[in-house]
């Protein structure tokens, strides 16, 4: 796992990762989600995209919006099937 980019909101209590990884041949990237704001929580997906802007992208939108490891998941899910229908 290769640690692309890290944004950090809420005074460095929750922070977003932006990594990539490799299998079978093709770069996939995917995000980690941290939160000491309720305690320690953290959420990962490994294989959001084979695109890294696309995932990049997602990861802002996710940070601006304050995206908490409880919610993360879904939110991904609704913002890929969404960016996939158009």
């Amino acid at each position: 796992m290769n640690t692309i980019a890290t944004v950090e909101t809420a005074k460095g209590k929750l922070r977003y990762i932006l990594f990539s990884t490799n299998s079978d041949g093709f770069t996939h990237y995917g995000i980690t989600v941290n939160s000491t704001l309720f305690g320690d929580e953290t959420a990962t997906l490994s294989e959001i995209s084979t695109d890294e802007f696309f995932t990049q992208k997602l990861m802002l939108m996710l940070a601006d919006n304050m995206v908490l490891p409880s919610t993360f998941k879904e939110v991904v899910e609704e913002y890929v099937a969404a960016a996939m229908t158009v």
